[in-house]
C-alpha cells in the first residue's frame, strides 16, 4: 500500500530571478543550498511554486533550471498561487516598495524573506517594518549568519564564559559598507547581544558608490570594535575577540567559516565545521521560517536587527562627514539613502 506524504507544505515564490535567488546554486562554490529557490526545493515542508522577474531572459532560465511557472508581474505571481512566504531578490532601491505593495495587495502572505537592505535608508527601514506589523506579516533580511549552526557555535563560547568577558572585537570584511559590511554589523550584534553606542568612521574614496572604511562601533555591552572594511586584494571576512580569560579568532577567505581557535593561557584549541553535521545556513532560515509560521518559532533575524544595522552605516556616513564621533543620528542621516556596489570583489563595485 502506498503511504502518502500528509505533511501540509507551505507555499513559497521568490520576487526576481537572478544569482542569490537561482544561479549561485550552480556557481558559488560552497555548501549547498545557497539560493533562495535552492532552499526551497530542499526544504520538506515547503513547495515552490512560482517565481518573477521582468526579464524574459531570467524567467526562462529559472523556469528551466527550477521547474515552476513565471510571471512578469509579482502581485499576479503571488495571488495565483497564493504564497505565504515570499523571497525579494531584486536591486536593494527596490525592495520597500515591493514588500508595501505585497502586503497591501496580496493577502495570503505570512512571511517576507527580503535580501539586505529592507530599505535604502534608516527611517523607510522602520516605517517598512511596522507596516509589515499592521498587517501580520512577518518581515526577515538575509542576513545569513544568524542561521548558521556554526556561528552560533562562536556564540555558545562566548556566553560560556569560557574566555570571560568580552570587550574588544578586530574585525575584517570585504569592502562595501552597505554590500558586505552590513553582514559584518549584524554579526557584531549578535555576537556583543547589544546594540551600539556610538561610531567613529573614516571612508576610503575607491571611485564606488559602496565605499570602504576604517572606524570604531562602541557597543551598549562595553564591547569595542574596531573594523577594517577598506578594499584588498586579500579580502577575509570576521574577527578577533578578546575576553579577560581568553580569545577567538574567527575569519573566513570564502563564503562560509570553516574553523575558529580558541586561545587561552591554559593553551589552544581549534573548532572545525566539519566536527558537526549542520544544515548549510541558507536551509536553516526556512527551516525556521516554517517552525515560526507552523509552530510559533520567534525569527532568528528580525525587521529592527536590520533597522539597527542601517542606524550604524548611518552613523557612519555622519561621522564621515562631521569627522566626529556620532552618538546620536541626526534626521538628515536618517532619511538618507544609500547605495550598495553590485560586489565587493572589484575595486569599483561593479560586475565588469
Amino acid at each position: 500500500m502506498m503511504i502518502q506524504d500528509t505533511v501540509q507544505k507551505i507555499k513559497a515564490s521568490i520576487v526576481g530571478c537572478g544569482r542569490i535567488s537561482s544561479t549561485f546554486e550552480d556557481t558559488l562554490d560552497t555548501q549547498k543550498p545557497h539560493s533562495h529557490a535552492g532552499a526551497y526545493s530542499s526544504h520538506p515542508e515547503v513547495d515552490l511554486v512560482s517565481a518573477s522577474d521582468i526579464c524574459e531572459k531570467a524567467r526562462t532560465s529559472f523556469r528551466n533550471r527550477w521547474g515552476v511557472e513565471t510571471f512578469e508581474n509579482y502581485i499576479e505571481m503571488i495571488n495565483t498561487a497564493e504564497s505565504e512566504i515570499v523571497s525579494i531578490c531584486t536591486p536593494p532601491d527596490l525592495h520597500s516598495e515591493q514588500i508595501l505593495k505585497i502586503i497591501e495587495n496580496c493577502p495570503s502572505v505570512r512571511l517576507i524573506w527580503c535580501e539586505k537592505p529592507i530599505s535604502t535608508s534608516v527611517q523607510d527601514t522602520i516605517n517598512v517594518s511596522n507596516a509589515c506589523k499592521l498587517k501580520n506579516v512577518s518581515l526577515t533580511i538575509n542576513t545569513w549568519r544568524r542561521w548558521d549552526g556554526f556561528h552560533k557555535e562562536v556564540l555558545k563560547v562566548i556566553n560560556s564564559g569560557e574566555i570571560g568577558r568580552p570587550y574588544l572585537f578586530e574585525c575584517k570584511a570585504h569592502v562595501g559598507i552597505m554590500n558586505t559590511c552590513s553582514h559584518l554589523f549584524d554579526l557584531v550584534l549578535m555576537y556583543s547581544g547589544s546594540e551600539s553606542e556610538s561610531v567613529f568612521c573614516k571612508m576610503e574614496n575607491d571611485g564606488s558608490d559602496d565605499p570602504g572604511f576604517i572606524g570604531v562601533v562602541e557597543l551598549e555591552s562595553g564591547v569595542t570594535a574596531f573594523i577594517d572594511n577598506v578594499w584588498k586584494e586579500n579580502q577575509v571576512f570576521g574577527m578577533f575577540i578578546q575576553g579577560e580569560k581568553g580569545s577567538i579568532s574567527a575569519f573566513s577567505n570564502g563564503v562560509l567559516l570553516d574553523e575558529f581557535h580558541i586561545n587561552k593561557k591554559a593553551g589552544s584549541r581549534k573548532v572545525s565545521r566539519s566536527e558537526f553535521n549542520f544544515d548549510s545556513p541558507m536551509l536553516c532560515a526556512v527551516s525556521n521560517f516554517v517552525n515560526h509560521i507552523k509552530r510559533g518559532d520567534d525569527l532568528e533575524c528580525t525587521s529592527e536587527d536590520a533597522a539597527e544595522v542601517m542606524k550604524i552605516i548611518s552613523a557612519c556616513y555622519q561621522s564621515n562627514s562631521s569627522l566626529q564621533v556620532v552618538k546620536s543620528v541626526q534626521p538628515e542621516f536618517i532619511n538618507m539613502n544609500f547605495k550598495s556596489r553590485q560586489t565587493s570583489m572589484t575595486r569599483s563595485g561593479r560586475i565588469d
